[in-house]
């Protein structure tokens, strides 16, 4: 699970209703998998100045140079989630998600192209989390009607590697990210303003996009038992198109929306 942090998101319509429930579904990692490899894992951030073993290709780039012949290692988690939603107010109810499974992981391949120069190519998941509620519960909202309500984000990570040894002591290595992000919301739409205060049905919303960064690191072995390591992450935005639909809503209604994540 990754150390991705982030900073912002934005969406025109219909953002209240989805924060309030999503927000219930962030737990230590939340939408961050913060960590990825079970060693790394362990060793939190100190992991940067070692970068031995599969997961370097994200803690650290330069620690790839460290593989002599070819390796390919990969690390998988499962996250189930679980969260409550309860409205004392009338109409008052109580919702429970249902228990549903993401995947996450990491999996690269590293390939020595000289004594001094190794490339690599890996392939994880850094952010993601969703929620699955059971329609039914949340009927006192809907004039008694049961709408699907369902939400999902998730980025996958594609990172081209290289690794340099400058001398005995010093390794550099850079990683292109990147970087394909999913979107999907199921929910109900709600209600036109009074007096009329139409039923808009269902509100479905299924949206892709690409973003690029990289990861720069260096890695300094003064001697044999000491290793000091850094990383520079650049910013990297994942601007999403797709559709959304009403099922209720009146043909000449319109709307606009965007939604950009920012992370490093």
């Amino acid at each position: 699970m990754e150390d991705v942090r982030m900073k912002k998101t934005k969406m025109f319509f219909p953002a209240a209703i989805f924060i309030c429930l999503f927000s219930s579904m962030a737990l230590a990692n939340g939408l961050n998998l913060n960590s990825l490899g079970s060693r790394a894992l362990a060793m939190g951030g100190a992991f940067v100045g070692l970068a031995d073993d599969f997961s370097a290709i994200y803690w650290n780039p330069a620690g790839i140079v460290q593989f002599k012949s070819k390796y390919f290692g990969f690390y998988m988690t499962d996250i189930i989630p679980s969260g409550t939603y309860e409205r004392t107010e009338v109409p008052a109810f109580k919702a429970d998600t249902e228990s549903k499974q993401y995947l996450s992981g990491l999996a690269a391949y590293y390939y020595p192209v000289s004594d001094d120069v190794v490339a690599g190519l890996g392939v994880y998941i850094p952010s993601g989390l969703g929620a699955k509620w059971n329609g039914a519960d949340f009927a006192p909202l809907s004039s008694d009607t049961s709408y699907l309500w369902e939400s999902k984000i998730g980025l996958i990570t594609f990172a081209p590697a290289l690794a340099v040894k400058i001398n005995d002591m010093i390794s550099i290595g850079a990683a292109l990210n990147i970087n394909y992000g999913m979107f999907d919301i199921k929910m109900h739409a709600g209600l036109t303003p009074p007096p009329d205060s139409q039923d808009l049905g269902q509100y479905e919303e299924s949206m892709t996009g690409w973003g690029y960064g990289a990861t720069i690191g260096v890695l300094v072995k003064p001697m044999e038992k000491l290793s000091i390591g850094a990383t520079f992450r650049t910013e990297s935005t994942v601007k999403f198109k797709g559709d959304a639909q009403i099922s209720e809503a009146c043909p000449l209604t319109s709307f606009v929306f965007n939604l950009f994540i920012y992370f490093q």
